[in-house]
Protein backbone atom coordinates (compact mmCIF):
# COMPACT_ATOMS: atom_id res chain seq x y z
CA UNK A 1 0.00 0.00 0.00
CA UNK A 2 1.57 3.19 -0.80
CA UNK A 3 -1.12 5.88 -0.70
CA UNK A 4 -4.49 6.40 0.97
CA UNK A 5 -7.29 8.98 0.12
CA UNK A 6 -7.47 10.69 3.77
CA UNK A 7 -10.54 12.18 4.92
CA UNK A 8 -10.55 15.77 5.66
CA UNK A 9 -9.66 14.68 9.46
CA UNK A 10 -5.88 14.22 8.64
CA UNK A 11 -4.13 16.36 6.04
CA UNK A 12 -0.49 14.88 6.43
CA UNK A 13 -0.11 11.11 6.57
CA UNK A 14 -2.18 8.30 7.19
CA UNK A 15 -0.93 5.04 9.44
CA UNK A 16 -2.11 1.85 10.61
CA UNK A 17 -0.18 -0.02 14.08
CA UNK A 18 1.18 -3.02 12.13
CA UNK A 19 1.58 -4.64 16.09
CA UNK A 20 -1.52 -4.45 17.43
CA UNK A 21 -5.31 -4.53 16.31
CA UNK A 22 -6.16 -1.13 16.59
CA UNK A 23 -6.66 2.35 14.35
CA UNK A 24 -4.15 5.05 15.06
CA UNK A 25 -5.10 7.55 12.66
CA UNK A 26 -8.97 7.85 12.19
CA UNK A 27 -10.11 5.50 9.15
CA UNK A 28 -10.65 7.84 6.35
CA UNK A 29 -15.01 7.56 5.07
CA UNK A 30 -14.86 10.05 2.46
CA UNK A 31 -15.91 7.88 0.17
CA UNK A 32 -19.30 6.12 0.48
CA UNK A 33 -18.39 4.98 4.11
CA UNK A 34 -14.70 3.79 2.55
CA UNK A 35 -11.73 5.10 1.25
CA UNK A 36 -9.36 4.66 -1.99
CA UNK A 37 -6.15 3.10 -1.80
CA UNK A 38 -3.44 2.56 -4.44
CA UNK A 39 -0.50 0.11 -4.48
CA UNK A 40 2.93 -0.25 -5.43
CA UNK A 41 2.23 -2.00 -8.78
CA UNK A 42 0.34 0.92 -10.17
CA UNK A 43 -3.41 -0.34 -9.36
CA UNK A 44 -6.25 1.43 -6.95
CA UNK A 45 -8.66 0.04 -5.25
CA UNK A 46 -11.85 1.18 -3.27
CA UNK A 47 -12.54 -0.23 -0.01
CA UNK A 48 -15.50 0.24 1.25
CA UNK A 49 -15.83 -0.86 5.26
CA UNK A 50 -17.33 -3.88 6.07
CA UNK A 51 -17.92 -3.56 9.70
CA UNK A 52 -19.89 -0.78 11.10
CA UNK A 53 -17.76 -0.06 14.16
CA UNK A 54 -14.99 1.21 11.40
CA UNK A 55 -17.82 3.57 10.49
CA UNK A 56 -18.75 4.94 13.89
CA UNK A 57 -14.44 5.55 14.36
CA UNK A 58 -14.45 7.51 11.18
CA UNK A 59 -17.52 9.75 12.28
CA UNK A 60 -16.29 10.27 15.71
CA UNK A 61 -19.73 8.99 16.52
CA UNK A 62 -20.79 8.27 20.46
CA UNK A 63 -18.49 6.35 21.94
CA UNK A 64 -16.25 5.69 19.14
CA UNK A 65 -13.21 5.14 21.56
CA UNK A 66 -14.50 2.04 22.17
CA UNK A 67 -14.12 0.74 18.58
CA UNK A 68 -10.41 2.11 18.10
CA UNK A 69 -8.92 -1.21 19.42
CA UNK A 70 -11.21 -3.74 17.91
CA UNK A 71 -9.56 -7.51 17.63
CA UNK A 72 -12.07 -8.76 15.37
CA UNK A 73 -12.77 -6.13 13.19
CA UNK A 74 -12.14 -7.28 9.34
CA UNK A 75 -11.07 -3.46 7.94
CA UNK A 76 -8.65 -3.04 10.53
CA UNK A 77 -7.10 -7.14 9.32
CA UNK A 78 -7.48 -5.80 5.83
CA UNK A 79 -5.47 -2.57 6.10
CA UNK A 80 -3.11 -4.22 8.63
CA UNK A 81 -2.24 -7.55 5.60
CA UNK A 82 -2.08 -5.10 2.69
CA UNK A 83 0.19 -2.55 4.17
CA UNK A 84 2.06 -5.33 5.85
CA UNK A 85 3.11 -6.77 1.88
CA UNK A 86 4.08 -3.59 0.90
CA UNK A 87 6.55 -2.78 3.60
CA UNK A 88 9.82 -3.84 3.19
CA UNK A 89 10.29 -3.49 7.04
CA UNK A 90 7.81 -2.90 9.78
CA UNK A 91 8.23 0.40 12.57
CA UNK A 92 6.93 0.82 15.89
CA UNK A 93 4.99 4.06 16.44
CA UNK A 94 7.99 5.84 17.62
CA UNK A 95 9.62 4.90 15.02
CA UNK A 96 7.26 6.01 12.24
CA UNK A 97 6.83 9.29 13.92
CA UNK A 98 10.82 9.79 14.16
CA UNK A 99 10.96 8.78 10.47
CA UNK A 100 8.20 11.57 9.21
CA UNK A 101 9.80 13.98 11.55
CA UNK A 102 13.31 13.34 10.12
CA UNK A 103 12.32 13.29 6.50
CA UNK A 104 9.66 15.95 6.56
CA UNK A 105 7.49 13.90 4.51
CA UNK A 106 4.38 11.39 5.18
CA UNK A 107 4.91 8.33 6.75
CA UNK A 108 2.61 5.26 4.96
CA UNK A 109 1.21 2.49 6.85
Amino acid sequence: MVYVDEDKIGTQSWTIFDNQASWWDIPPTRHGDGTNFSFADGHAEYWKWQDQRTVTVSRLEGNYQAYIAVGDNPDIQRVQRAAGESSATSHSRAQCRRQAQDNARPVFG
